[in-house]
């Protein structure tokens, strides 16, 4: 009989199968009809999963794509450059091109909708995906004061604020589209507010 580490290994690989199945299903989706008129019913259809399967794991589509598109789970996290600078730097570009270039730019809008509308739906997705994110940025802004390039006491959620804000405002309100521009704005926005020491 397999042993545990075994069957937890084929959980795993069934499991990574069916998140590129469904990736592949909602990224064609949101290609050809838009974030509006995406369905799980039409994710499913594609995909060949059973929406049981889908219901069990996202309980609204805005959850799946926020998964699966937006907030991916394969997708590399903040790492340790060892300069702040650097870091915000590469935080700045990860932003950029998920608000600025597709498929988040054209998702983005209508995912924060569904937010607005239901209460439930972004308590959900500030314990999921807000939490963790808000933790890696509080883990770098500690790596950053420890290496004194800082002061201690930033306020994490203005810059949460601002680093999901300025591009946002930027290409959905002003029509930006220039990604590299972007970023460098929105590096210097980030550095000033927390006042960082820019010393190479």
């Amino acid at each position: 009989m397999p042993n545990a580490a075994q069957q937890n290994g084929a959980v795993s690989r069934r499991r990574a199968h069916t998140d590129a199945r469904l990736s592949e299903a909602v990224l064609q989706q949101l290609a050809t009809h838009g974030y509006q008129a995406l369905t799980i019913e039409g994710v499913s259809r594609q995909s060949g999963v059973a929406k049981t399967t889908i219901y069990r794991r996202w309980q609204s589509k805005a959850e799946m794509v926020f998964d699966l598109v937006i907030h991916r789970r394969d997708a590399e996290g903040l790492t340790d450059s060892g300069s702040l600078t650097a870091d915000i730097d590469a935080l700045a570009g990860q932003v950029v091109d998920l608000i600025a270039i597709e498929p988040g730019r054209s998702t983005l809008p209508g995912l924060l909708a569904d937010m607005a509308g239901d209460p439930d739906l972004t308590s959900r997705l500030q314990r999921s995906v807000v939490a963790v994110v808000r933790a890696d940025i509080e883990a770098m802004v500690d790596r950053a004061s420890s290496r004194g390039e800082m002061c201690t006491g930033v306020d994490v959620d203005s810059l949460y604020a601002a680093l999901l804000g300025v591009p946002y405002v930027h290409v959905h309100l002003l029509g930006q589209m220039q990604p590299d521009l972007l970023r460098q704005e929105l590096t210097e926005v980030l550095l000033t507010l927390l006042a960082a020491d820019r010393r190479a």
